[in-house]
Protein backbone atom coordinates (compact mmCIF):
# COMPACT_ATOMS: atom_id res chain seq x y z
CA UNK A 1 0.00 0.00 0.00
CA UNK A 2 0.99 3.62 -0.97
CA UNK A 3 0.72 6.30 1.31
CA UNK A 4 2.35 9.90 0.95
CA UNK A 5 4.73 8.14 -1.92
CA UNK A 6 5.96 5.80 0.32
CA UNK A 7 5.16 1.68 0.70
CA UNK A 8 3.57 0.87 4.08
CA UNK A 9 3.81 -2.74 5.28
CA UNK A 10 1.08 -4.41 7.20
CA UNK A 11 2.36 -6.43 10.11
CA UNK A 12 -0.18 -8.95 12.19
CA UNK A 13 1.52 -7.54 15.06
CA UNK A 14 2.04 -3.72 15.03
CA UNK A 15 3.79 -1.48 17.34
CA UNK A 16 1.67 -0.68 19.61
CA UNK A 17 -0.88 -2.81 19.32
CA UNK A 18 -2.96 -4.31 21.60
CA UNK A 19 -2.21 -1.23 23.98
CA UNK A 20 -5.54 0.29 24.30
CA UNK A 21 -9.07 -1.74 23.37
CA UNK A 22 -11.55 -0.81 21.20
CA UNK A 23 -14.21 1.55 23.18
CA UNK A 24 -17.76 -0.71 22.16
CA UNK A 25 -20.80 -0.91 23.63
CA UNK A 26 -23.72 -3.22 24.31
CA UNK A 27 -25.89 -2.59 21.69
CA UNK A 28 -23.29 -3.83 19.13
CA UNK A 29 -23.57 -7.85 20.47
CA UNK A 30 -26.06 -10.17 21.45
CA UNK A 31 -23.19 -11.41 23.93
CA UNK A 32 -21.08 -10.15 26.08
CA UNK A 33 -18.97 -6.91 25.03
CA UNK A 34 -15.89 -8.83 24.07
CA UNK A 35 -11.91 -7.31 23.91
CA UNK A 36 -11.11 -6.32 20.86
CA UNK A 37 -8.19 -4.04 19.21
CA UNK A 38 -7.87 -2.38 16.06
CA UNK A 39 -4.69 -0.84 14.46
CA UNK A 40 -5.15 1.49 11.29
CA UNK A 41 -3.12 1.40 8.38
CA UNK A 42 -4.48 3.94 6.42
CA UNK A 43 -7.97 5.88 6.73
CA UNK A 44 -9.60 8.57 3.71
CA UNK A 45 -13.31 9.10 5.13
CA UNK A 46 -13.92 10.83 1.88
CA UNK A 47 -13.49 7.66 0.41
CA UNK A 48 -15.09 5.30 2.86
CA UNK A 49 -11.20 3.58 3.24
CA UNK A 50 -9.85 1.92 5.77
CA UNK A 51 -6.93 -0.61 6.23
CA UNK A 52 -5.69 -2.52 8.91
CA UNK A 53 -5.46 -5.25 11.55
CA UNK A 54 -8.14 -6.14 14.26
CA UNK A 55 -8.70 -9.13 16.84
CA UNK A 56 -11.04 -9.90 19.04
CA UNK A 57 -11.85 -12.36 21.90
CA UNK A 58 -15.38 -14.45 21.89
CA UNK A 59 -18.47 -12.52 20.65
CA UNK A 60 -21.78 -13.06 18.68
CA UNK A 61 -22.30 -9.22 16.86
CA UNK A 62 -25.66 -7.75 16.62
CA UNK A 63 -27.54 -9.40 13.70
CA UNK A 64 -28.62 -7.08 10.66
CA UNK A 65 -27.46 -6.13 7.51
CA UNK A 66 -23.57 -5.37 6.78
CA UNK A 67 -22.86 -2.01 6.72
CA UNK A 68 -19.89 -1.73 4.63
CA UNK A 69 -18.11 -4.02 1.69
CA UNK A 70 -15.33 -5.96 4.02
CA UNK A 71 -12.24 -7.73 2.55
CA UNK A 72 -10.91 -9.78 5.57
CA UNK A 73 -7.39 -12.32 5.50
CA UNK A 74 -7.84 -14.49 8.81
CA UNK A 75 -4.63 -14.49 10.55
CA UNK A 76 -5.81 -16.45 13.64
CA UNK A 77 -8.58 -18.36 14.77
CA UNK A 78 -11.87 -18.84 13.30
CA UNK A 79 -15.45 -17.37 13.00
CA UNK A 80 -18.74 -18.51 11.67
CA UNK A 81 -21.15 -15.67 9.13
CA UNK A 82 -24.56 -16.75 9.61
CA UNK A 83 -27.02 -15.83 7.27
CA UNK A 84 -29.93 -14.04 9.06
CA UNK A 85 -32.70 -15.49 6.67
CA UNK A 86 -31.95 -19.03 6.50
CA UNK A 87 -29.78 -19.35 9.80
CA UNK A 88 -26.81 -21.00 7.46
CA UNK A 89 -23.46 -20.59 9.12
CA UNK A 90 -20.35 -20.12 6.84
CA UNK A 91 -17.24 -21.07 8.19
CA UNK A 92 -13.72 -19.70 7.90
CA UNK A 93 -10.67 -20.33 9.05
CA UNK A 94 -7.19 -18.84 9.64
CA UNK A 95 -4.99 -18.50 6.17
CA UNK A 96 -8.35 -18.21 4.11
CA UNK A 97 -9.76 -15.04 2.90
CA UNK A 98 -13.46 -13.57 2.58
CA UNK A 99 -15.57 -10.67 1.30
CA UNK A 100 -18.42 -9.81 4.08
CA UNK A 101 -20.88 -7.39 0.60
CA UNK A 102 -22.54 -4.72 1.76
CA UNK A 103 -26.17 -5.17 2.92
CA UNK A 104 -26.01 -8.70 3.50
CA UNK A 105 -28.14 -10.10 6.49
CA UNK A 106 -25.70 -11.53 8.16
CA UNK A 107 -24.32 -12.34 11.92
CA UNK A 108 -20.26 -12.90 13.12
CA UNK A 109 -20.15 -15.47 15.64
CA UNK A 110 -16.64 -16.25 17.21
CA UNK A 111 -15.68 -18.17 19.82
CA UNK A 112 -11.79 -18.05 20.84
CA UNK A 113 -9.09 -15.39 19.67
CA UNK A 114 -9.43 -14.04 16.00
CA UNK A 115 -6.83 -11.61 14.53
CA UNK A 116 -7.46 -10.33 10.76
CA UNK A 117 -6.26 -7.73 8.19
CA UNK A 118 -9.31 -5.91 7.17
CA UNK A 119 -9.82 -3.80 3.75
CA UNK A 120 -13.08 -2.04 4.39
CA UNK A 121 -15.29 0.34 1.49
CA UNK A 122 -17.42 2.15 3.73
CA UNK A 123 -19.91 3.76 0.76
CA UNK A 124 -19.73 7.63 1.61
CA UNK A 125 -22.98 9.16 0.43
CA UNK A 126 -24.80 6.37 -0.60
CA UNK A 127 -27.52 4.33 1.51
CA UNK A 128 -27.43 0.75 2.34
CA UNK A 129 -29.32 -1.34 -0.23
CA UNK A 130 -32.70 -2.51 0.46
CA UNK A 131 -31.86 -6.24 -0.97
CA UNK A 132 -27.82 -7.09 -0.86
CA UNK A 133 -26.23 -8.82 -4.67
CA UNK A 134 -24.75 -11.76 -2.41
CA UNK A 135 -26.87 -13.91 0.04
CA UNK A 136 -23.36 -15.04 1.37
CA UNK A 137 -20.17 -14.54 2.17
CA UNK A 138 -17.50 -14.54 -0.97
CA UNK A 139 -14.25 -16.74 -0.35
CA UNK A 140 -12.21 -15.35 -3.21
CA UNK A 141 -10.16 -18.91 -3.20
CA UNK A 142 -13.66 -20.74 -3.88
CA UNK A 143 -14.82 -19.36 -6.75
CA UNK A 144 -15.27 -20.12 -9.86
CA UNK A 145 -12.68 -18.65 -12.39
CA UNK A 146 -14.36 -15.92 -14.47
CA UNK A 147 -12.94 -14.36 -17.66
CA UNK A 148 -9.34 -12.96 -17.73
CA UNK A 149 -9.21 -9.80 -18.53
CA UNK A 150 -5.95 -9.17 -20.45
CA UNK A 151 -4.59 -5.21 -20.17
CA UNK A 152 -1.96 -3.90 -22.21
CA UNK A 153 0.46 -1.90 -20.89
CA UNK A 154 -0.26 -1.98 -16.82
CA UNK A 155 0.40 1.00 -15.01
CA UNK A 156 2.45 2.98 -18.02
CA UNK A 157 4.92 0.20 -18.27
CA UNK A 158 5.76 -0.01 -22.03
CA UNK A 159 7.65 -3.61 -22.76
CA UNK A 160 6.57 -5.70 -25.27
CA UNK A 161 6.00 -8.45 -22.72
CA UNK A 162 4.13 -6.33 -20.48
CA UNK A 163 0.39 -8.04 -19.74
CA UNK A 164 -2.09 -7.87 -17.13
CA UNK A 165 -4.75 -10.48 -16.15
CA UNK A 166 -7.28 -10.09 -13.48
CA UNK A 167 -9.56 -12.62 -11.89
CA UNK A 168 -12.48 -10.49 -10.07
CA UNK A 169 -14.23 -12.74 -7.27
CA UNK A 170 -16.88 -9.78 -6.04
CA UNK A 171 -17.24 -5.98 -7.22
CA UNK A 172 -20.02 -4.04 -5.14
CA UNK A 173 -22.59 -2.50 -7.74
CA UNK A 174 -21.22 0.72 -7.68
CA UNK A 175 -17.75 -0.73 -9.17
CA UNK A 176 -16.24 0.86 -6.44
CA UNK A 177 -14.90 -2.28 -4.23
CA UNK A 178 -13.34 -5.15 -6.23
CA UNK A 179 -11.61 -8.42 -4.90
CA UNK A 180 -9.97 -10.47 -6.89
Amino acid sequence: MIKNNKIIRLSANPEGFQNEADELEQEMFESAIPVQYTHSYYEDVSKGLYIGVWDTTDMIEAAGPYECDEFMWLLEGSCAIKNNKTGIKENVQARESFVIPWGYDCQWHQTGYLRKFFVIYDHPNETLPGKPTYEGIIKPETQPKRELITTEHPFGIELNSSTQKSNISYQDESKNFTVG
